[in-house]
């Protein structure tokens, strides 16, 4: 069998390439028409270099150990083909299908991938210098797999496993990494010119990998794993973070001008420090704080925001109680005298519908410190104690005004509470019409005490 017959063999159909496989299997291929030595032990590359089977179907085919360097392979068919130690370098495979394909030890260095097909496809292969935008790799396997300065331009990587990979140099612009595992510390993407801007990495595990001065400016990191992930002077510009892990991860020198940072995960073994909040080109303003970071900017340049901490530093008065649907009136009627031309405060209402909890007491001391006074209805409501046990004593300049039902005893608690300058005389009323005629008696002492406390500074 000679070079064209082998050629046409394979161009041949299921036929053929069942013919093909047969003789592959059974080492009866001429060898001396390849000009290679195709012994039983396979010492060299079956020599395909430069074939033309564009557009032909090989599905099922075995070409490992294939030298197709330079072959012409556009829109072939290579689906579920073991492509083991098979070379494509340079060869053009745009539009090609290579899905399900074996590629422990292949190499498409510098070979054009535009647009095929690698879905679900596996092994460790060699992609260097490839060209392969808009290709579509979805749930296949390339772990330690070699993508160095490979361009993956809108590429759909959703779901691959690629740990220990390396990316060094490649270009994944606005590329789908949508729940992939690029976790491991082999796995490198630096330097600088590793591009992951406007990539979609959400839900993707990048743990422990080496992700220093790579450009992820406008990726989408949402809910991904970055635990222990080295982002050392990275270019995280607008990047989106929604309860993103960063535990153990270093992020000291980044670059962070824009980003949105909401439920970090980050605790004490995050590294963080000299983090950049302007754009690059400005004067240089830094910070050593991810969530700080980003209301820093956000205050400093928006005269909006200021006015809104100004509103919350002087206007905010927390209420607290539990408000049913018969008692709705009560806290209407705090609203709108809180809100009115002769108070002008802002209320924020917590309402005590459910048993008090941990991560409810944590918000309510938030609210607490950020209000110039509070306003605890305790009819009816055994949490609000609980909360003004914890809040009372440890804010000093927080007047403190109550308010109850006659027909309701003041609790055993309130004498621990009164000893408290700042805890003011508990407002008793007969019901809801009573308590608005006489709520200028409620709120006025409050803020009298809170007006003495910021004038004694």
């Amino acid at each position: 069998m000679n070079f064209a017959e082998a050629s046409e063999l394979l161009m041949s159909g299921a036929k053929g390439v069942s013919t093909w496989n047969q003789l592959r299997s059974l080492r009866q291929i001429n060898a001396m028409d390849f000009k290679i030595d195709f012994n039983p032990n396979f010492d060299k590359p079956l020599d395909l270099r430069g074939v033309d089977l564009g557009g032909c179907c090989l599905k099922g085919s075995n070409l490992s150990d294939a030298d197709l360097t330079g072959a012409h392979l556009y829109q072939t068919n290579l689906e579920n083909v073991n492509l083991s130690r098979a070379i494509f370098t340079g060869a053009h495979l745009v539009e090609a299908n290579l899905s399900r394909t074996k590629l422990d030890g292949s190499t498409f260095e510098r070979a054009d991938l535009r647009q095929a097909q690698l879905c679900k496809a596996e092994g460790a292969a060699r992609f260097s210098h490839a060209q392969m935008d808009r290709i579509d790799m979805f749930g296949g396997i390339f772990d330690g797999s070699d993508f160095s300065s490979a361009t993956l331009v809108d590429a759909r990587l959703e779901q691959i496993s690629a740990m220990g990979a390396h990316f060094i140099g490649a270009n994944l612009l606005r590329a789908n990494l949508k729940n992939s595992r690029l976790n491991s510390p082999e796995s490198t993407f630096n330097p600088a010119r590793t591009r992951f801007d406007k990539a979609d990495l959400s839900q993707a595990d990048l743990s422990s990998a080496n992700m220093s001065f790579v450009n992820l400016s406008g990726a989408n990191l949402s809910y991904a794993s970055l635990n222990h992930t080295n982002l050392n002077h990275a270019n995280l510009e607008e990047v989106r973070m929604i309860g993103t892990a960063l535990k153990g991860a270093t992020l000291t020198g980044s670059s962070i001008y824009g980003i949105s940072a909401w439920d970090l995960g980050i605790d004490d073994s995050t590294k963080q420090g000299d983090l950049i909040i302007s754009r690059l080109g400005e004067a240089v303003i830094s910070v050593d704080d991810l969530e700080v970071a980003q209301f820093m900017y956000m205050l400093m340049h928006n005269a909006g925001l200021r006015r809104v901490i100004d509103t919350i530093t002087s206007k905010v008065v927390l209420v607290l109680g539990r408000f049913s649907e018969a008692r709705k009136p009560t806290l209407d009627a705090i609203r709108v005298a809180l809100k009115s031309q002769q108070f002008d405060l802002v209320p924020i209402v917590f309402d005590f519908g459910k048993p008090a909890s941990r991560s409810t007491a944590e918000t309510v001391s938030t609210l607490a410190g950020m209000a110039r006074f509070v306003i605890a209805d305790l009819s009816d409501a055994k949490s609000v104690l609980q909360e003004l046990g914890a809040i009372v004593p440890n804010m000093p300049s927080l007047p403190i005004q109550s308010v109850i039902l006659d027909a309701q005893q003041e609790p055993g608690m309130l004498d621990f509470l009164k000893r408290y300058p700042w805890f003011l005389e508990v407002q008793s009323y007969a019901d809801e019409a009573d308590l608005i005629t006489r709520l200028d008696q409620v709120i006025s002492p409050a803020m009298n005490m809170s007006k003495q406390i910021r004038d004694n500074g």
